[in-house]
């Protein structure tokens, strides 16, 4: 599989995506698959959707504030987002697909990268300013119940929960160490376990769908980032991406029906933060 990327950056933020696949030659794309992604027009940014093959572009909100980091919900019906339309607080909101009945979920503090459960009904994210440092919560997906499943001085990012919804997968670091990828317990007992140890920094995890694996970032400041495989019990496995000097980073999984789950079947490495919308398995 091929991967064909178009991007281009104000800053360093992402304005464009474009996405093809090519399986075997053939342009491919499957039906009923969107992508959401972050969108600028003059200079605002905000969440669209688009198809898989890059068609019927929908920009679902049109705010003076920066609107981005969007995470679909697992039946696609709706997509958390986060926006800093409060006095430059970071909240997160949750919409339908379509951009309409628009609600914000968090009220204190700022709060970002939001990350679905599998069945739809807690939503995982980073929290800044109630603590020490940013922690990992979780709530409903109407805001209520917020539990705090992290205590300690880490900074921590990038939630990522396992497919059947019992695990949090998240990098962090203490006072200025090497992020590392972590493993909590979704259920708030605090239990959590350490997966990778040592230089250079590993960061945003991503669970496979069959739960055995986890795909990773390796990440050497100002040399290169790559992307890597390894158990769910932290055991390394392969490097997946091989492009000396590249830059290869924000690892996401999707299949289709039909389709073996086996990372050299269906791993993709995705830019910017989008999120696939799997097809209808039904």
């Amino acid at each position: 599989m091929k991967i064909k990327v178009r991007r281009t950056f104000a800053g360093a933020h992402l304005v464009s995506l474009l996405i093809q696949m090519q399986i075997a030659g053939y342009a491919y794309a499957s039906p009923g698959t969107k992508i959401a992604f972050t969108c600028a027009h003059e200079e605002n940014f905000d969440i669209c959707v688009m198809d898989g093959d890059g068609g019927n572009q929908l920009r679902l909100t049109d705010d003076p504030a920066w609107d981005d980091h969007p995470s679909w919900s697992p039946d696609g019906e709706r997509i958390a987002f986060v926006s800093n339309r409060d006095s430059g607080y970071r909240r997160i909101y949750v919409m339908h697909s379509d951009g309409s009945n628009l609600m914000k979920l968090t009220k204190e503090s700022s709060n970002l990268d939001p990350a679905w459960s599998p069945d739809g009904v807690r939503i995982a994210f980073v929290s800044s300013g109630r603590h020490a440092g940013p922690e990992i919560y979780a709530m409903d997906q109407n805001g209520g119940n917020q539990e705090r499943l992290t205590r300690d001085m880490e900074l921590k990012f990038n939630p990522s929960w396992s497919p059947d919804g019992q695990h949090i997968a998240y990098e962090a670091s203490r006072q200025g160490a090497f992020f590392q990828i972590y493993i909590v317990d979704a259920d708030g007992s605090g239990r959590r376990k350490r997966l990778t140890h040592d230089a250079p920094h590993k960061t945003r995890p991503a669970w496979s769908p069959d739960g055995d694996t986890i795909a990773y970032v390796l990440r050497v400041p100002a040399v290169r980032t790559t992307i890597h495989l390894m158990t769910s019990d932290g055991e390394h496995l392969k490097q997946l991406s091989t492009e000396q000097g590249g830059d290869d980073t924000d690892p996401d999984w999707f299949y289709l029906a039909g389709w073996s789950v086996s990372p050299a079947a269906n791993f993709v490495t995705t830019w910017g933060e989008i999120k696939w919308k799997p097809a209808d398995r039904r």
